[in-house]
């Protein structure tokens, strides 16, 4: 990260403005206090990050040595109470990118894994949870000393079932 933004580049530095809007998907209302970051994406090395303002704006302002510019970068937009949102855009010197997040249907699931034989519960078993609506696993989570889990989920939806191994 550039430790002084507003120096001057040095010569051979590469100046990279990011600027847009983070907005709710669902009304359209820009989301205050979101988190926007920049990251290469080779690396996933964190450039920079901004927080929206009241208007849903930001603006991230960046230096890179000129020999060490990224050809891309991972734009990334998250607000608490909505789902995260990322993009990977080419590399230029100016970068426009809004982001519209889906508000999160905010979910828990809990249980308990037993021994089927005797009914004591079972430590430190992995649980895994899915749904065929959401792609990949929803959370992944190991049991207490009783055999019990619980997870917090933000989802787009509530699914209408969950699979749990």
């Amino acid at each position: 990260m550039d430790e002084n933004p507003d120096s001057e580049p040095e010569p051979g530095d590469v100046e990279i403005n990011v600027s847009g809007e983070v907005v709710a998907d669902s009304t359209g209302d820009p989301i205050e206090g979101a988190t926007v970051s920049a990251s290469r994406v080779e690396e996933g090395e964190q450039l920079d990050e901004a927080t929206t303002g009241a208007d849903g704006s930001y603006e991230i302002s960046l230096t890179v040595a000129e020999n060490n510019t990224p050809e891309r970068l991972r734009l990334s937009g998250d607000a608490d109470g909505f789902l995260a949102s990322a993009d990977t855009v080419s590399f230029d010197s100016s970068v426009s990118k809004d982001f519209s997040l889906a508000e999160a249907v905010e979910s828990q699931v809990s249980g308990q894994v037993t021994d089927s034989k005797v009914g004591d519960g079972i430590s430190n078993a992995t649980v895994i949870g899915t749904s065929e609506g959401e792609e990949g696993q929803l959370f992944e989570t190991t049991t207490d000393s009783d055999g019990r889990y619980s997870s917090d989920l933000e989802l787009a939806e509530e699914p209408e079932q969950i699979t749990i191994e």
